[in-house]
């Protein structure tokens, strides 16, 4: 504990070692910015580590740390005193055991960037809502669900967000509040749905639902305008609504092992208006059901098509797909894959 004698110390990097705890000498570093203990054994830290008695700011300490790394250790709690690094913009948790946040995360106004993948997690706290400098918000791989709180309308800043790999059942209308929202990953969850104030993240730009048991896509999925990606493999979707063909920025689609889709709207012209488009994934199953609206889009592509992955012999696949334009595609050589041009997969 005589570290606490190095009064003018900023940065500490103790990571891949054998530590076990992180000594309380620590907390009375007021000049530390940066702390990484990522990849030791640590299984405990002080309690009050940010703070004394909640509310005493005299017993605030640490107050210059920005940069806090506590990821793939053995922690099972957090210290209570922890929101008090209220001046805190970056804290890696990820890889412990930790199976709750603090209540009072909010007062953790400085924060912009928290990671806390692959723990215990079962909620987000309701005082989230005071986190409205966080950027980035990494949960995935908990035990999140079956909701989130209302409350995370209130993080106005956050930028990307992953919850995929939890457990759950439905998203709040209040996400729509998320207006900064560019990347919304939630994969591998069991959503029926998604919220219907989804076209109010109006700067969305990757939405990842792969693996959840949606339906159907909310009519105002329109309001998506700056969309490019967009993941809905393995899921229940039985059609596209007629909205969809207003995603002009979309570049990837994915729909394969969705195999009650059997329509798109408009006779399949919801495809070929998705003007960006570049790559697109079905599954034989799917690709059988749109076989019309695939055609389509496949014949408007075919001169810059790139890739080809088919479970099907490529003779039969350029018989029923291709014709002779695929032949001249070929002829192209191999030089078509660095083009980045539209993607087919099967």
């Amino acid at each position: 504990d005589n570290i606490c004698e190095c009064k003018k110390l900023e940065h500490l990097e103790v990571q891949h070692n054998q530590l076990t705890a992180v000594p309380p000498g620590l907390c009375r570093l007021r000049a530390l910015r940066f702390v990484d203990y990522e990849n030791n054994k640590v299984d405990f830290m002080p309690r009050f580590f940010g703070r004394g008695v909640r509310g005493a700011k005299s017993t605030h300490n640490m107050p210059s740390l920005r940069r806090l790394n506590l990821g793939s250790n053995n922690l099972q709690q957090l210290p209570v005193g922890l929101p008090g690094l209220d001046q805190l913009e970056s804290l890696w948790l990820q890889r412990n055991y930790i199976s709750d946040l603090p209540k009072d995360l909010g007062d953790m106004k400085g924060l912009k960037c928290l990671t806390a993948y692959g723990n215990w997690i079962s909620e987000i706290p309701f005082s989230c809502a005071g986190l409205t400098s966080l950027v980035t918000l990494a949960l995935n791989d908990n035990k999140i669900g079956p909701d989130l709180p209302e409350a995370i309308g209130g993080m106005v800043s956050l930028e990307n967000l992953d919850l995929c790999d939890n457990k759950l059942e439905q998203l709040p209308r209040g996400l729509g509040e998320c207006t900064s929202l560019r990347h919304l990953w939630v994969a591998r969850n069991t959503l029926a749905a998604l919220p219907d104030t989804l076209h109010l993240l109006t700067v969305l730009e990757s939405l990842q639902v792969h693996e959840n048991h949606v339906e159907k896509l909310p009519d105002n999925v329109a309001g998506l305008t700056r969309l490019r990606c967009l993941t809905v493999a393995k899921n229940r979707l039985v059609g596209l609504p007629s909205t969809f063909r207003n995603l002009t920025s979309l570049e990837r689609l994915t729909l394969d092992h969705n195999g009650s889709l059997v329509k798109l709207p408009e006779d399949g012209m919801v495809l070929t208006n998705l003007v960006s488009l570049c790559a697109l994934c079905l599954d034989k199953s799917c690709f059988d059901n749109l076989r019309p609206a695939a055609e389509k889009w496949l014949t408007a592509h075919v001169p810059e098509l790139a890739v080809l992955k088919s479970t099907m012999s490529k003779a039969k696949m350029k018989a029923q797909l291709f014709g002779a334009a695929a032949e001249q595609n070929k002829a192209g050589g191999a030089s078509e894959f660095t083009k980045g041009g539209p993607e087919f997969k099967l």
